[in-house]
């Protein structure tokens, strides 16, 4: 009878022993107070939204939501574009499927998205995920279909302040013709499909000038950014510019592409190619 008490006695302890342990666990488990932000921005007319508040993350490109998440929190989110624009892909190569406009997204980490829209007027685009000068970096770019137009943008994911966008548009078009060249392949997808020098103005301000070679296959973008003046830069513009316009495309792309490689070093920005890319959401 002595035993049988005592072995009973000890399995009690036991037991409240481990009810113990279990409570301290999911005390533990609920006091977690750990967060991670979610930064999200849009490029293009659209907006991202909170599938299960409703709530519209960001409504303005130029402006950038910003929130901080419980860990392991779940957030899913729906990219819509509005008027004549329509979901394009998510400038995040971290998701699991570029094309499709809902993410279901666990705050394990801090999260950046940024979601990209456009018409019918975008030839071809991707996005950015690597720069000579770190690779906490995000952004996209696109083309222009039917005109030499494009826009690269560049956002550092570990401040909301830094970030740089070039672009080609009609008033740079319009002022000089001599600011840049393209070679287009619209031939299918076994090649290259763009090669091109751009001379860039910042808006506001006609003191900054850059040289840009972009060159992009099915699955990479390059571009590099060069300063306009100096003779060893005006020269590879030059030469590249005139193989252009007396029809040497092959000399024209291996000047972009060989400019590229020799300049891998300095400000560099490396992408990826949207591919296949109809301009329509998935």
């Amino acid at each position: 009878m002595y035993k049988k008490a005592k072995y009973i006695s000890i399995f009690v302890l036991l037991l409240g022993f481990t009810m113990f342990l279990s409570g301290c666990e999911s005390g533990s488990a609920g006091t977690d107070s750990t967060t991670y932000r979610l930064n999200a921005q849009i490029a293009g007319i659209g907006t991202i939204t909170d599938i299960d508040s409703r709530e519209v993350l960001t409504g303005n490109q130029d402006v950038m939501y910003s929130d901080r998440y419980l860990r392991d929190d779940r957030v899913r989110l729906r990219a819509e574009g509005a008027g004549n624009s329509e979901f394009l892909f998510w400038a995040d190569n971290n998701v699991g499927n570029i094309y499709n406009p809902r993410q279901d997204i666990r705050m394990n980490s801090n999260k950046n998205v940024m979601a990209v829209f456009g018409g019918e007027e975008v030839f071809l685009g991707g996005y950015i995920h690597e720069s000579a000068q770190n690779k906490n970096v995000i952004g996209f770019w696109k083309t222009i279909n039917n005109y030499p137009y494009i826009e690269i943008y560049v956002r550092d994911t570990r401040y909301s302040y830094e970030n740089y966008r070039y672009f080609f548009d009609a008033k740079n078009v319009d002022s000089d013709p001599n600011q840049f060249a393209i070679e287009e392949n619209d031939q299918g997808s076994d090649s290259e499909f763009i090669a091109a020098i751009y001379r860039i103005e910042q808006p506001d301000d006609d003191e900054f000038e850059k040289i840009l070679f972009v060159y992009a296959d099915i699955t990479v973008f390059h571009t590099v950014i060069l300063e306009s003046g100096t003779p060893e830069n005006e020269n590879l513009f030059n030469d590249a510019f005139t193989a252009h316009e007396e029809g040497r495309r092959e000399d024209f792309i291996s000047i972009v592409r060989d400019t590229i490689y020799q300049n891998r070093n300095k400000d560099i920005i490396i992408g990826s190619t949207a591919w296949p890319f109809d301009g329509s959401s998935n």
